[in-house]
């Protein structure tokens, strides 16, 4: 499922390690809240997730021209930290692990 996600009219190619390590659900939310942002949409898109043990996800979506960060939570089962950048390009994206980038 997460090669075919379109969007801004192109394919998001994810690294192994996120087709791994995050779920479903996550890459989704990530993909709705790229396709969903109401400021216009920077190349680098940023999501820094964190978990709490209690199962709380927050994951703080930003970018830097223009500025721009909301936080959003919810209760997951598979809780995930980390940093995710989402670089797009005209003909695909790629999503990817701050250490990978």
């Amino acid at each position: 499922m997460k090669e075919s996600f379109k969007m801004i009219n192109n394919k998001i190619l994810v690294t192994p390690r996120i087709k791994e390590e995050i779920s479903n659900i996550h890459y989704l939310f990530m993909c709705e809240l790229i396709e969903d942002l109401e400021v216009q949409r920077d190349y680098i898109q940023i999501f820094t997730l964190r978990a709490s043990a209690e199962g709380l996800q927050e994951i703080e979506h930003s970018q830097k021209e223009p500025a721009y960060k909301k936080v959003y939570q919810f209760y997951t089962t598979h809780p995930v930290n980390g940093t995710i950048y989402v670089a797009i390009e005209e003909k695909y994206s790629v999503m990817m692990f701050g250490d990978e980038y």
